[in-house]
């Protein structure tokens, strides 16, 4: 989905449509002056090429000193609209349609006149259906040449572009049909993005530039260039792209994007071709990642709490993983089968499967769509810890941990190299802001152990510092 001149545009493999007022028709589209000021003798230049979204368009002529009722149109037209000669509008029974010399035969014409001619061409004269198979689109530009790509049709490494339509040739579209629209895609407009062998994954704005990535390279399109009829790519980066065609987001001005082994920043020295222009952020949860994590991974940005997500539904847990842009830090969600992530009236949602939920801050428990409430339980599990002496085996001695806790129960476990688990448990108490709970602990030898801590509680806990102590 795409928005351009207030409208929202969806695309779904076989139509566009346009969304106006929550109504959802088929987009018309532009309607292109295709022949401007034409000899009736014989068709001059292209003037705009034809849409290909819709078939119809505008034809002018200016009728020479040996007027003929033959006016060429080039393809084979299917209707004509409206016939006008010198801005009157000409009763029907004035022209015809000659399909075998693909003309529009007016009668009744003069020297020095001018036709205008609404017409629609027959199917064969653009090959909309498909055009239409496009899936994908984004708006890339400055204000006043803002365009409208689209990818992910039948040809993968294929992008369309569309054209600026000024105010005056839209309304004069508009007079062909109520329903007609700006977005304009010119039938010359598309170019390819590499030699074919990959697809297009993934398309991002960075700054003044356009980034375009396939599953294993990166091209790069400036602004200067978005106003040219041609729009040339540079190939930037050659074995680093995006493998998802979800897995592209921003973080500021910044592409994120997932590839075959890591998520990548892209930064601003994309213009050379240097490893240094795009660096890991998931370095430390690369045991985490998995082929099809990064083949199927949806990426999103939560700008509100600074946070972005990666839905990793080929684990069985469903996991979220979750980056803080600012701490720099990794932690899981599970239990979210998220398809993908977006914006919701200022909230974060997720499309699961037919249904749609709601991050809601309000809210301390999950809500499913049975209204069934499953409390939220938060884990917080580190590394296997070796205490600085991973040459020696040793025992646990004792935990001291201060926080703020609820009054409920919290849980300290270890798990040791060798799959002996020690527990250490409290009730917090509610009224102390500040407690310091301890114990003393007793564990089989171990060369390192995983710390792991949380609480059932709706309510939240902090932590402050945990000192754990061993014996050799």
């Amino acid at each position: 989905c795409s928005g351009v001149s207030r409208i929202d545009f969806l695309l779904d493999g076989e139509e566009i449509y346009d969304i106006k007022d929550l109504k959802v028709d088929v987009a018309e589209g532009y309607v292109p002056l295709y022949g401007k000021d034409w000899r009736d003798s014989y068709p001059g230049e292209i003037n705009e090429p034809l849409n290909l979204i819709t078939p119809r368009a505008r034809i002018s002529y200016i009728i020479g000193e040996l007027p003929t009722i033959f006016l060429d149109t080039i393809h084979s037209v299917s209707s004509v609209e409206a016939v006008y000669v010198n801005g009157e509008l000409v009763s029907s029974s004035r022209y015809t349609i000659d399909d075998n010399f693909k003309t529009v035969n007016v009668t009744g014409l003069s020297a020095g006149d001018r036709v205008l001619i609404y017409l629609t061409f027959a199917p064969s004269a653009i090959d909309r259906a498909k055009f239409v198979k496009n899936t994908n689109a984004t708006v890339f530009g400055g204000i006043f040449n803002s365009r409208v790509f689209m990818w992910g049709g039948e040809k993968k490494n294929i992008m369309f572009s569309s054209r600026h339509v000024s105010e005056e040739a839209y309304k004069a579209s508009e007079a062909v049909s109520s329903g007609a629209g700006a977005l304009y895609f010119p039938a010359d407009q598309e170019f390819a993005v590499g030699d074919g062998r990959h697809a297009i994954t993934a398309v991002s704005r960075h700054y003044d530039r356009l980034l375009i990535f396939t599953e294993g390279e990166a091209w790069m399109a400036d602004s200067e260039s978005c106003g040219l009829d041609e729009f040339p790519v540079m190939r930037i980066n050659v074995d680093r792209g995006c493998v998802s065609s979800r897995g592209c987001t921003k973080l500021g001005n910044d592409p994120i994007t997932v590839t075959n082994e890591s998520i990548l920043r892209w930064t601003s020295n994309t213009d050379e071709l240097e490893d240094c222009n795009a660096y890991s952020i998931s370095d430390k949860i690369k045991g985490l990642l998995g082929d099809d994590f990064f083949k199927s991974s949806a990426a999103y940005s939560n700008t509100r709490k600074g946070e972005l997500y990666f839905t990793d539904n080929a684990n069985k847990a469903n996991r979220v993983l979750v980056y803080g842009t600012e701490s720099k830090e990794w932690y899981v969600y599970t239990n979210i089968s998220a398809d993908m992530f977006f914006d919701l009236n200022g909230s974060t949602a997720f499309v699961s499967g037919k249904d749609i939920y709601v991050f809601d801050d309000s809210l301390s428990y999950d809500l499913k769509i049975n209204s069934v409430i499953n409390p939220i339980k938060t884990v917080y599990e580190t590394k296997f810890i070796d205490f600085g002496i991973p040459e020696r085996k040793k025992r646990l001695r004792g935990v001291n941990i201060v926080g703020e806790f609820s009054e409920n129960n919290f849980a300290v476990d270890f798990l040791s190299d060798n799959n002996t688990q020690t527990s250490f448990d409290f009730v917090g108490e509610a009224s102390k802001p500040m407690q310091s709970h301890s114990s003393r602990l007793n564990s089989d030898k171990f060369v390192g152990c995983k710390i792991s801590f949380g609480g059932n509680d709706d309510l939240p806990q902090r932590i402050y510092s945990m000192t754990v102590t061993v014996k050799k």
